[in-house]
């Protein structure tokens, strides 16, 4: 598996289980499946997505950093794909 895939999993994992008790059933139902595809591009993407309109901000500077640093990896600064102005709001996010 990529080393990019990994950490992305990982991070995905982590954040999900840290906001659990906020985000609702379908779609940690949603983001799980597509680590299970390894479409990770959607999780990625599916999760913060969720993580915004929930106003749940990431802890640490760390946490924010490798956000940003597999979000670039993940070429979502170039391509998303479930919300057109999605790098917009997620640099507004993980600067907030």
């Amino acid at each position: 598996m990529n080393v990019t895939f990994e950490k992305t999993k990982k991070l995905i994992n982590e954040l999900i289980d840290k906001n659990n008790e906020y985000l609702d059933t379908e779609s940690k139902e949603a983001i799980l499946n597509y680590i299970e595809h390894d479409e990770y591009e959607m999780a990625f993407e599916g999760l913060f997505i969720e993580l915004i309109k929930l106003n749940l901000l990431l802890s640490s500077d760390d946490e924010r950093d490798m956000a940003f640093e597999l979000a670039q990896k993940l070429n979502l600064d170039k391509n998303s794909i479930f919300e057109e102005q999605f790098w917009e709001m997620f640099m507004n996010f993980i600067v907030s």
